[in-house]
């Protein structure tokens, strides 16, 4: 993935490195005058940010303005930040996850129950989690038009190493 601020004069990268251990972000950052190498910063975090934040901007733009009811399918590394800004342009009043593994759904909620305040509820399966919620759905199937009220955000961006719901 490639950028450039010409106005600023800044040109850089994002790639990952994959290997036993797991998959790792990195950016590299240039000066357009010199081609010196500014930086190399380590972007897990920053792509975890930014997947949250499309999910921000996509629901603050197609999400009814009375939406209040969040249900995730995936309880990954990348569904934290995604809660975070759906919570963040919603007044987010209640909210459903599923995730594959028992022990991880349930340790997910209990955590994003305490950063966002409100109670995330664990449901027995991504059926039950995605029942009637409010907010648009980024989905790899082309949707049921008789089922266009349900949906759910799903965590799909985290890397396989990374996922352990």
């Amino acid at each position: 993935m490639l950028a450039s601020w010409p106005a600023r004069g800044y040109a850089g990268f994002k790639y990952y490195t994959a290997s036993h251990a797991g998959i790792r972000f990195w950016v590299h950052l240039f000066d357009m005058a010199t081609g010196e190498l500014l930086a190399v910063i380590q972007a897990d975090r920053l792509g975890q940010q930014r997947t949250g934040a499309a999910s921000g901007v996509a629901t603050k733009y197609l999400a009814r303005a009375d939406a209040s009811t969040v249900g995730i399918v995936g309880t990954g590394w990348q569904a934290e930040s995604q809660l975070e800004a759906v919570c963040a342009v919603r007044s987010i009043r209640r909210l459903r996850c599923f995730g594959r593994d028992k022990a991880h759904r349930e340790a997910f909620a209990k955590k994003m129950s305490s950063v966002l305040g409100v109670n995330v509820e664990v449901a027995k399966s991504a059926e039950e989690a995605s029942a009637r919620p409010t907010l648009p759905s980024p989905r790899r199937t082309r949707p049921n038009p008789s089922s266009m009220e349900i949906g759910c955000a799903r965590d799909v961006t985290s890397t396989p190493s990374e996922r352990t719901d």
